[in-house]
Parts: structure tokens; C-alpha cells; sequence
């Protein structure tokens, strides 16, 4: 009781408190004694008027009202075609109105659920799966044959709303060498994407796209920078898209994110888009170089001289084309110097240099041999194909034969020659009693006189076709002729072929052959 009493005093002593510092702040700014009973008649009558019925929508919130539409289906595509999401689902969709529901014309707002991938290819009705997003539109509906119909041209989206967190994420995104190298998928990741970290060049090439992100640049150098920035945003529950130039795993963003990103405890989902790398946008330049290939940084910024070195070494002997990364820069030249010195040793000065140059605008693409490759040919743009010991210029083009299969006729000059090889009536060596010898140089060895090759389409010794004929001419090849390469043949071959028909039935066996003894392997292991 005696509690009841004190919140009753407390409850007076306001009240006359109140009207006390009222009538005071009346007479000081009015400068006149107040009319007290004028001043309480005011104050009661604005307290009952704010629950007068007249006034109560203006202070209560009033709920919306469900009404009922008869073009759902119209109105969901509307839905999914204005939010890009892949379905709505038409038994989620609600629509309400503050409106009298009377009213012949109305302003809803409509809710519904999306998805964020389609699982059916006909509709706008998506039910099998789990939604993704809640989409609030808003729209004005009409009275027409006595149902309610919304103007599915008047409707606009109002929000997006994903309904699920999916776990930290970071996208490390490929943009190949220019924007045109992107793929669908590394495009649709950064539409969904919070924030954008990236080297300012990058972030450049990909403007169109990011123009509603937060945007984090930093600058060449700060790749640790970059990928823990990328972290952090991620663990603050944003999706990330952290941008790499080329291919992300081709000493690209992804490996020095994945080296960092194994300190946390965190489960942080990465998800790498690939790009088009240096080496396959310099090799598209080129022409065709690469088949059996290695990338190798010559940067020796982290990586010992010698290592590179022997990687060089290694690469080459293994008869490998080798796509060459950064080459060159203003303070490191050494690795560039030791480059043409290991591939002089051992390919050889005509070994063939292709150059594709991305300071220009298109790349910029020089063909050369090793002993004319000079330092101020190349820079940190650039990127380098070395070809191997079957790669070959044609016309301006930098080609690496696969040894595809070409079949065709057995001449019958070809015939009769190999009834011969098979009855052991061919000599080994040079035919000087041939009324044609020589036919190519002197000291050409004739055991084939006419190639158990043809066609190879290999240009990498010499061949060539004539163009608009269809004819193979093997004039400018040598190869078959010289004293190595029979005595690599020979043998094998008479071991190979049991009948003349066999030039055509084991036609894959012999380029097999014909490609060992070319690079020196081992013509019996094939």
C-alpha cells in the first residue's frame, strides 16, 4: 500500500510540476499573467481528440488488407523477368492493399518467393525446390468482369531479399587477358558479388560490371594485400570477388589465397572461375604452338636463379614448348640472359621465339629465332612461346604439329619400291647407280626412295601441300634422306611391314615411328 502511495505522489507531483514550468514559460514569452483555465481546456481537449474515431487511422498502424487477384501467373513471370531470378513460385505470391478493397482501382503490394535456378524449362512455376529469394513488388490492380486484376506493366520490384546466408564466400574470378576473355560464369559471380578486391588495371577492364560494388583496389605488388582483404570482407559476411588477370591458378590470385586462407578456423567457401591465360592468349596470337607444353616464370623475385635454371633445362630437353612469363623488368635481366644462353645450348640458335607484346592495343605478336632475340624485344607485357624441335613458321604463323592421320593412295611407283624393301632388293645407303642420283643433295641415302610416310602433313621437316591441288609435295624435305634418320627407320621398319598394304593399315604406327626418330626416342618403344 504504503508503495501504491509513493507512485501516486510521484504521479501529482509531475503533473503539478508540468503545468507549473507551462504557465511559467506562458508568462515569459507572452509577457502576461496566463489563462490558466483557458491553457488546462486546451490541453484536455488534445488528449481526447487523438482517440476521437475520426483520428485513430492517423495514430494506429493499420494493417494491410489480402485481396485476391486473378492473373497470378501473368503477374509471376512479370515478377521473374524484372528480378532475373529463375522462377517464382505463384503459390507463395500474396498481395495486399491499404486501399479500400472496394475501390475500383488499387495500389498492392505483392510478395512472392524466387529461386535462384530453374527447375523446369517451361514456366514460371517453380515448386521442386527450396526458394532463395523473397521478392516485394508493388503495383496497381483494377476491377475488370468483376475480379481483381493487377497491371502486370505497372508493377515495380521494391526489393530482393535473399532468405538464406550461404556461408562465407569468395569468388577469385579469371578475367583472361581483356574483357572478352570472360567467361559466363565469372560474370555472373561478380553480379552477385558484394564487393570487388582487385589490382586497379583489372578492376578497370571490368568497370560495366561493378559500377554498384564496393570497389577495393591495391596495387601490383600487394597480392597478400589483396587476398587478405578479400578474407576479411568475406568473414563480415559479404560475398567477395577477388579479380586475377589470365588464368586465377596460373600464378594468379588463387594460390596465394588458398595459402593464406588456411589460418582460419572459418569455413570460407572459394570457388575459382578460370580465365584464358597468358599462355593460351599468346599461343591463339602465335597461331597453334602449343601441345605438350610447361609455363615457366622467369622471376626470380622469390624463386633461386638455379632453380629456374634447371627448370629451363629440364623443360627443354623433355622436348616440351614452354610458355615464358614475365621475362624481363627493369631490375632483373639476369634470368632473361640465362634464358637465351640455356635454350642456345640446347635447341640451338634457329630455335623459333614467339613474342606477344600486351602493351599495345591489340597485342602486338614477333617471330624470331633464338640467336636474334635481343632484351629490348621484350618487357614485363610480354609473354614468350618457345617452340620445340617439330615446331615450324607457316605463313607468319607460329605452328607444333599433333601427327594426325591422313590417309591416301599408294602410288605405284611407292608400290613396287616397297615389293622391293620387303624382298631385300633395296641397298642401305647412297644409289649412286640411279640415273637420277642425286635427286635431293650428294650423299643423300636412298633406302626410301619414295617416303612410307606420305602424306605425313607435317610442314616441321620441310613438306608442304600445293594449295588448291590436294597434293602433298615433299620437295623441300630432306629428312627421310639423311644417314640418322635411315638408320633409326631402317630396322623397325623392316620389323613393321609385312606387306605392301600395311604403308596404309599401320599408317598411325609408322608416324609414331616417324616422330621418334625425329625428336631421337626410342623407335622400338612406341
Amino acid at each position: 500500500m504504503a508503495k501504491a502511495l509513493r507512485i501516486i505522489l510521484v504521479v501529482v507531483l509531475f503533473v503539478v510540476f508540468f503545468e507549473i514550468g507551462l504557465f511559467s514559460s506562458y508568462t515569459i514569452v507572452a509577457a502576461e499573467a496566463p489563462d490558466i483555465e483557458g491553457l488546462i481546456d486546451m490541453q484536455i481537449s488534445k488528449i481526447t481528440g487523438i482517440f476521437n474515431s475520426d483520428n485513430v487511422n492517423n495514430v494506429l498502424v493499420k494493417d494491410p488488407t489480402v485481396v485476391n487477384i486473378t492473373n497470378k501467373r501473368d503477374v509471376a513471370q512479370s515478377l521473374e523477368d524484372l528480378s532475373k531470378v529463375d522462377g517464382v513460385n505463384v503459390d507463395s505470391m500474396n498481395v495486399t492493399t491499404y486501399d479500400d478493397k472496394d475501390n475500383e482501382e488499387l495500389n498492392v503490394t505483392i510478395e512472392a518467393l524466387g529461386y535462384a535456378s530453374p527447375s523446369s524449362n517451361s514456366s514460371q512455376i517453380v515448386i521442386s525446390q527450396d526458394p532463395s529469394y523473397k521478392i516485394v513488388a508493388e503495383g496497381n490492380a483494377t476491377f475488370k468482369g468483376g475480379s481483381l486484376v493487377v497491371d502486370v506493366d505497372s508493377i515495380t520490384i521494391q526489393s530482393i531479399l535473399k532468405l538464406y546466408w550461404d556461408g562465407y564466400m569468395i569468388n577469385v574470378i579469371g578475367i583472361g587477358q581483356n574483357r572478352e576473355n570472360m567467361t559466363l560464369g565469372a560474370v555472373r559471380a561478380i553480379e552477385e558479388s558484394d564487393v570487388i578486391v582487385g589490382y586497379k588495371k583489372y578492376v578497370a577492364q571490368i568497370s560495366d560490371l561493378v559500377s554498384d560494388k564496393e570497389i577495393i583496389k591495391k596495387g601490383m605488388g600487394d597480392e597478400i594485400a589483396r587476398a587478405q582483404l578479400a578474407i576479411d570482407k568475406s568473414l563480415s559476411g559479404q560475398t567477395v570477388s577477388l579479380i586475377s588477370s589470365g588464368d586465377p591458378g596460373v600464378f594468379g590470385m588463387a594460390n596465394v589465397l588458398y595459402q593464406i586462407i588456411s589460418r582460419y578456423d572459418e569455413d570460407i567457401d572459394v570457388k575459382v572461375y578460370p580465365g584464358v591465360s597468358a599462355a593460351n592468349y599468346a599461343a591463339d596470337k602465335l597461331g597453334a604452338p602449343l601441345n605438350d607444353y610447361a609455363n615457366i616464370s622467369l622471376s626470380n623475385i622469390l624463386t633461386p636463379l638455379s632453380e629456374i635454371e634447371k627448370k629451363l633445362e629440364f623443360a627443354l630437353k623433355a622436348n616440351l614448348v614452354i610458355a615464358i612469363y614475365n621475362p624481363i623488368s627493369k631490375t632483373r635481366k639476369e634470368p632473361f640472359r640465362r634464358f637465351v644462353k640455356t635454350v642456345l645450348k640446347i635447341k640451338g640458335e634457329n630455335a623459333l621465339i614467339g613474342i606477344v607484346d600486351s602493351t599495345y592495343e591489340p597485342a602486338k605478336e614477333t617471330i624470331v629465332k633464338i640467336k636474334d632475340l635481343t632484351e629490348d624485344m621484350v618487357n614485363m607485357s610480354c609473354t614468350l612461346i618457345v617452340g620445340n624441335d617439330l615446331t615450324y613458321m607457316q605463313e607468319d604463323k607460329l605452328i607444333t604439329p599433333r601427327g594426325y592421320v591422313i590417309k591416301s593412295k599408294i602410288h605405284p611407283l611407292s608400290s613396287d619400291h616397297y615389293e622391293k624393301f620387303l624382298n631385300g632388293e633395296i641397298s642401305h645407303g647412297p644409289n649412286r647407280e640411279c640415273e637420277f642420283y642425286p635427286c635431293h643433295y650428294e650423299g643423300q641415302y636412298c633406302d626410301f626412295c619414295y617416303c612410307p610416310f606420305y602424306p605425313c602433313g607435317d610442314s616441321s621437316t620441310g613438306g608442304q601441300w600445293i594449295k588448291g591441288k590436294g597434293v602433298w609435295n615433299c620437295k623441300e624435305c630432306m629428312w627421310v634422306h639423311e644417314k640418322e634418320a635411315v638408320d633409326c627407320l631402317r630396322k623397325p621398319l623392316e620389323e613393321l611391314l609385312e606387306e605392301v598394304d600395311d604403308l596404309k593399315a599401320k599408317k598411325k604406327t609408322l608416324l609414331k615411328l616417324r616422330r621418334a626418330c625425329l625428336l631421337k626416342n626410342n623407335p622400338y618403344d612406341l
